[in-house]
């Protein structure tokens, strides 16, 4: 069966990826985090994020997807999907 892979969008290169995985780190820490923009850096690192997930053997547990994408389990994130 194969698997959905996005492409990374053309204006996301690795340091911009680090970037926003780097502003949903501190944003997760907020009492008030902005959640436009963290849905934002969600969908600019949905390839990477897919990609690690798919193609990692063995697959990542569910404790190691949480620490690496803290946000994939916030109640407003599931909620907008």
């Amino acid at each position: 069966m194969p698997c959905y892979l996005p492409s990374r969008s053309e204006s996301e290169e690795p340091n911009t990826i680090k970037a926003h995985k780097d502003f949903m780190r501190k944003e997760k820490k907020k009492r008030q985090p902005d959640y436009k923009q963290v849905t934002f850096c969600m969908d600019k690192t949905l390839a990477d994020r897919r990609e690690w997930l798919v193609t990692t053997q063995p697959r990542p547990s569910l404790t190691e997807v949480q620490d690496r994408y803290p946000w994939l389990f916030d109640e407003y994130q599931v909620s907008c999907w």
